[in-house]
């Protein structure tokens, strides 16, 4: 009962800062708004999803390791996942972001280690406009 307790208590918490606007190459992830557009479009992503890239998009060009993926994605408690369930996630997110895991446009798989953020990303901190 705590643990759903907690897990209300975060969901519906206001962020106490506002975090800035990432960019790359068409890419645009709002973390405030929770929102993703690429190319002008918007993109429905899960909360598992979107949690996966804002992390990546953090730290372009740094190799996140499948554990700290797992942290990215829950991290106050441990589900117990697996490590496959992070290539899962990649892959969806991928096939939303119209990445070819061949010819990778922003997420690049580092075989044996991890995933990174391809791309240099821009930070804004206020919404043009």
């Amino acid at each position: 009962l705590m643990a759903r307790v907690r897990a209300q208590l975060r969901r519906h918490r206001a962020p106490a800062t506002s975090a800035p606007i990432l960019v790359a190459d068409g890419l645009r992830l709002d973390p405030n708004a929770a929102r993703v557009q690429i190319d002008g479009d918007e993109v429905e992503l899960t909360a598992s999803e979107f949690r996966l890239l804002h992390a990546l998009m953090r730290q372009p060009a740094r190799v996140l390791s499948r554990d700290e993926l797992i942290d990215a994605l829950h991290a106050d408690h441990d589900p117990g996942i697996i490590d496959r369930t992070v290539d899962v996630h990649v892959g969806r997110l991928r096939r939303k972001l119209r990445d070819a895991a061949a010819e990778p446009r922003f997420i690049s798989t580092v075989r044996s280690m991890g995933y990174r953020f391809s791309l240099p990303v821009d930070r804004l901190e206020e919404e043009p406009g």
